[in-house]
């Protein structure tokens, strides 16, 4: 892997829009009453699907939400309290998928402040890149094959990954949320942090290029043939990788 390969994630996944979207507040009002976690916990909690009109491959959270991912074809479910539902948006332009809670004034609900209690369940039979930009989440479950992956993180929000297997992997993040990797399987992978996020790896790869910048918690753990780690040093890295050939099955 060389350096000018790495690719920008801010152009793919209009980081303009996250930048943009941080204008929101810890609350948000919708008319005179003021929308709480501990409001929307009092709600009848339902489900509901959205129909997808279009395909994509790409997903930007830009707020509050929780998306739950599951390789598979396409749908999207959501799950939430029957008022914040309401506010939920998701629109599909151009293969990517958008997704973020606004109010009737086109405000931001709750986005760097109280979740805003919504599950979005997505599936998708080939998602190339995922972006967080606010203070939602995203986890996968199950496993999940791919040619190519870019995740990017700028914000409070959490990446998850139960089990991945692709070509090259590529990871961005300028944020503090946490970001974990429970199985990642693949040929290149590529960190790039500039954040203080607390960021677990466990990787099995054929090389590893890790470019830690900023103040992050980085703990890497499984085996690789190459490794390179711009800063050994850094106080904060907890370094478990076995660098050994191996076998793939």
């Amino acid at each position: 892997m060389r350096y000018g390969k790495i690719i920008v994630l801010a152009a793919l996944l209009g980081m303009t829009a996250c930048k943009n979207e941080q204008k929101g507040q810890d609350v948000t009002q919708t008319g005179e009453k003021t929308v709480e976690k501990t409001e929307v916990a009092e709600k009848n909690v339902v489900r509901k699907r959205i129909s997808t009109a279009a395909d994509f491959s790409y997903i930007t959270n830009l707020g509050s939400v929780d998306i739950i991912y599951t390789q598979g074809d396409y749908n999207l479910e959501a799950e939430g309290d029957s008022v914040t539902l309401n506010f939920l948006k998701t629109e599909i332009d151009s293969h990517l998928l958008t997704v973020t809670v606004h109010t009737d004034n086109n405000t931001d609900l709750n986005q760097y402040g109280n979740t805003s209690n919504i599950k979005l369940y997505v599936s998708c039979p080939e998602l190339r890149c995922v972006s967080i930009c606010g203070n939602g989440s995203f986890t996968s479950k199950g496993p999940w094959n791919a040619e190519q992956l870019q995740f990017g993180g700028m914000g409070t929000g959490e990446l998850n990954v139960e089990q991945v297997e692709c070509q090259k992997c590529d990871i961005q993040t300028n944020d503090v949320g946490k970001i974990t990797f429970g199985e990642l399987k693949a040929k290149d992978v590529m960190l790039l942090s500039y954040g203080s996020a607390d960021i677990d790896l466990n990787i099995l790869a054929d090389s590893l290029m890790v470019l830690n910048e900023g103040k992050q918690h980085l703990h890497l753990k499984g085996n690789v043939q190459t490794a390179i780690i711009k800063r050994q040093d850094d106080p904060n890295l907890v370094n478990e990788l076995n660098v050994l050939p191996y076998k793939k099955k």
